[in-house]
């Protein structure tokens, strides 16, 4: 607060109010030099650090008691200024604000292009080894890989675990996963590669414009013989793969927001049985990569960034239901045909 009454005086302005010097609103304390509403206050400050340019509207009729535009932004920022508002107490809060504007724009310009070699690896190679989650996750590079014949048909058992293998070394290349203790690596991905290579089936989906999730080669996601298994009772596997799309659609989720959910949703330090360490290292990068989402919010949507935030977060809970109702299928299936054999790596991602 920034009073400009006598030391006596201070303590009756702290409760009562005068009117705003810009709108004639209730006020109660100076903003960057003048007495002015919260209102005015935030306009001015995003009018200053957003370097808003406005032009005169003439048509939103005169107000003489305020000597301005009603409802006219460059009629209330030239009163801003008119009345002693000044810009230069914003220099410093908008050096701090380009900093993170800057450091956000290398970031997401770092996780997209992970994300697109992780689709190229996705799309374009192959491989037929069958190692287990605990051995990729030691050394991904024991599984050799071959540029995929795009005459091949890859099985739905093989789209899961491409997808799976992509998604674990896209993840395995980050920093603060290579200083986790082995054990903790197996626990966060056992947790997180089912529902985040779900996610991001999902959000493929979406940016094709389907309405239904399907594997990149456009057959269904599920076995042929897990498919006959439900042939009486469709809806549960078609749920999975239509519902959330809707969602994501519906929210018109954006590359940049994805790629920052999928690893705020990875950076889950709440896992049972992680070490002390192991828990504080994801805790700060949770820290870390949702202080970006939430600045990329604010500056994509403004006036609802609280919303946006609310709404993208509350996605997690989705994705991590539906990856278990994923899993209970599946077991259930191999519960009625126990010789079916699915790849090491897909039996340790959905707990088979």
């Amino acid at each position: 607060m920034e009073p400009d009454c006598a030391p006596g005086t201070a303590a009756i302005f702290l409760f009562s109010s005068r009117p705003c010097v810009v709108c004639g609103k209730e006020a109660y304390h100076n903003n960057f030099g003048a007495l002015t509403c919260d209102a005015c206050k935030m306009f001015f400050r995003r009018a200053i650090l957003l370097g808003k340019e406005y032009s005169c509207n003439p048509a939103d009729g005169f107000l003489k008691s305020t000597g301005m535009h009603v409802k006219c932004c460059s009629c209330r920022l030239k009163k801003c200024l008119e009345v002693g508002m000044n810009p230069q107490r914003l220099a410093k809060l908008k050096v701090e604000i380009d900093a993170k504007t800057r450091k956000l724009g290398t970031t997401m310009k770092e996780l997209l292009w992970r994300d697109k070699k992780r689709q190229g690896n996705l799309m374009n190679f192959y491989s037929t080894d069958n190692l287990n989650l605990e051995t990729i996750v030691w050394n991904p590079n024991l599984v050799r890989k071959m540029r995929r014949d795009p005459n091949y048909l890859v099985t739905p058992d093989e789209w899961a675990y491409l997808a799976l293998y992509s998604h674990t070394v896209y993840f395995l290349q980050f920093d603060f996963v290579k200083q986790l203790l082995f054990e903790d690596k197996i626990k966060v991905f056992k947790f997180n590669m089912l529902p985040l290579a779900y996610f991001a089936g999902l959000m493929r989906t979406k940016n094709e414009k389907g309405d239904y999730m399907y594997s990149p080669g456009g057959q269904s996601i599920y076995p042929i013989a897990l498919q006959n298994e439900y042939k009486d009772n469709h809806l549960p596997l078609t749920t999975l793969c239509s519902e959330p799309v809707s969602r994501l659609l519906e929210l018109d989720v954006t590359d940049e927001e994805y790629c920052l959910m999928n690893i705020i949703f990875f950076c889950n330090p709440g896992l049972q049985g992680l070490s002390e360490a192991g828990s504080e290292i994801l805790h700060t990068e949770h820290r870390k990569y949702f202080a970006f989402l939430l600045e990329h919010c604010k500056q994509k949507h403004p006036k609802s960034f609280i919303q946006r935030i609310t709404d993208l977060m509350s996605f997690h809970s989705k994705i991590i239901n539906n990856a278990s109702a994923m899993e209970g299928l599946f077991s259930l299936f191999l519960a009625n045909k126990p010789n079916y054999k699915f790849y090491m790596l897909i039996e340790d991602s959905f707990h088979l």
